[in-house]
């Protein structure tokens, strides 16, 4: 039976993707374990937390303590279960990490730029997506599948928004550090750098590829009545790296589609904005401002698509 040997690098390029896939599953298991115990540890040397008050922490904020101690274990987490992972994996696998293709600094910068733009502009589509999916039930025999559905819902978006209470400008950058920076960096590399060019090995299909791993980006995260969204998102991200040959670009989309919220979020909190500016693709219009936003995507996905291609043409020519 072929083992993985940790000192003979060879052996492992020469792995199976199964095989490769079943290693970076074991990281994520470990880089898991690893966050947690160093929760754990720091919660007790900084906050001396006993284990009982960690497993009230996330019921009970009002903790002193418990909102940083929580936003230290989500950095943590994010280092442990997606960033470290996907670097064992490229150092051991580069051929499947295309991070390092260079399609020119030129291309690099503006074609970031234009995901981030392309990840506003798909903000109406998004929220149209998510009103749709939150008003799905299940049927009556699954009611308690719904109800659990529910609850990890509410829990997620109260978590979500005691990391995004910003009382004062000094909260804001550390916000987007941990929501928008860490989750865009790590979750890139684990999934569009590492799992969906695994997957592509495995079937031989890109756009297969592409697919099941948004769809597995999506079902991680158990908020199910945010799946669909998600899912589509994830395939967009996807097509960004597919199209791209670079992971630049869907880190810097993902970003944008994070950081925004946070910016949404502060000015929110603090008048700067009125809250309808969150609620694009809501609401009675919502359907024809998703159509809007579909139509604005569709060709600016093909100008992004034929201009990458053109690009790789004419370095391949030289």
């Amino acid at each position: 039976m072929e083992q993985f040997q940790f000192t003979n690098s060879n052996s492992l390029k020469n792995a199976s993707p199964q095989k490769q896939f079943l290693l970076l599953f074991v990281l994520v298991f470990v880089g898991l374990s690893i966050a947690s115990f160093a929760s754990l540890i720091l919660g007790n040397l900084i906050w001396s937390y006993s284990i009982t008050d960690l497993s009230q922490l996330a019921n009970n904020p009002s903790i002193p303590g418990a909102v940083n101690f929580l936003k230290l274990s989500q950095a943590l987490s994010a280092v442990g279960v997606f960033v470290m992972p996907a670097l064992i994996i490229r150092y051991y696998f580069k051929p499947t990490f295309q991070i390092d293709q260079k399609p020119g600094v030129r291309f690099l910068l503006g074609g970031s730029a234009f995901c981030m733009i392309l990840m506003v502009l798909q903000t109406p589509l998004v929220n149209a997506l998510a009103e749709l999916n939150a008003s799905l039930n299940l049927p009556h025999q699954l009611q308690s599948i719904q109800t659990w559905m529910e609850l990890r819902e509410n829990e997620a978006k109260e978590l979500t928004e005691l990391f995004l209470k910003m009382d004062s400008p000094i909260y804001f950058i550390p916000t987007v550090i941990l929501l928008a920076v860490l989750p865009a960096i790590g979750e890139e590399l684990l999934f569009r750098g590492s799992i969906q060019p695994l997957i592509a090995k495995v079937f031989a299909n890109q756009h297969l590829a592409i697919w099941l791993t948004a769809f597995i980006f999506s079902f991680i995260h158990f908020q199910f009545f945010g799946f669909i969204p998600r899912f589509v998102l994830g395939a967009f991200l996807g097509y960004l790296f597919y199209w791209g040959n670079s992971l630049v670009f869907p880190i810097a989309a993902h970003f944008a589609n994070n950081a925004l919220a946070v910016l949404l979020s502060y000015a929110e909190q603090h008048s700067i904005l009125p809250a309808t500016f969150q609620e694009a693709g809501t609401g009675d219009s919502a359907y024809i401002q998703a159509i809007v936003s579909l139509a604005i995507l569709i060709p600016s996905c093909y100008y992004f698509k034929k201009r990458a291609n053109d690009l790789s043409l004419s370095t391949s020519d030289k």
